[in-house]
């Protein structure tokens, strides 16, 4: 079965995008920083300092076991149904739960030039670059949806409500996004 990858830097708008994309299109929805979450609940997501602290503690238990996201979604998630996977900015976790031949990636990127980023921003660049790679090659067909989206707009329910506009056609039970 086949996963759905929403890519994209800190405060890019994934899970608003992604939690509207998923309902649309009936799928599971994965958050990928949910393994370093349910491990530090002892940390205050509106504390001021949480982005630098969940990123300092990932650093630490990715050191230990590069495969911690990985292993925690699939010991989680029955990756058989579609599914919908948000932010992957790990290149390591990307390659080691894309599958090129069924998946498919949307890529989001910020408008603004105050956009926030983290030490794992730069994951994002080299999954870009892989993506890229795979299409150059032919390995995958042309359905990176590369879309720049700002909050702000109302381009999350544009997409959704008028897909064709988007370029988003019909594949069995999903859209195949181009």
């Amino acid at each position: 079965m086949y996963k759905v990858f929403v890519i994209g830097k800190s405060k890019v708008g994934k899970t608003t995008f992604s939690k509207k994309f998923a309902k649309r299109f009936d799928l599971q929805h994965i958050q990928a920083s949910e393994w370093i979450k349910e491990k530090n609940k002892d940390l205050d997501p509106a504390a001021a300092n949480y982005r630098s602290d969940i990123t300092s503690r990932s650093i630490k238990e990715l050191k230990t076991n590069p495969n911690s996201c990985v292993d925690f979604i699939k010991w989680k998630y029955d990756l058989t149904k579609p599914t919908l996977i948000e932010g992957v900015r790990n290149p390591h976790d990307f390659y080691n739960l894309f599958d090129y031949k069924n998946d498919y990636v949307i890529f989001l990127s910020h408008h603004s030039k105050d956009a926030i980023h983290s030490a794992f921003d730069l994951g994002v660049d080299v999954i870009q670059e892989i993506t890229s790679f795979l299409l150059i090659n032919n390995l995958i067909e042309n359905h990176i949806f590369n879309e720049s989206f700002n909050t702000s707009d109302s381009v999350y329910d544009q997409a959704l409500k008028a897909p064709e506009k988007y370029d988003i056609t019909c594949r069995n039970e999903f859209y195949k996004i181009k």
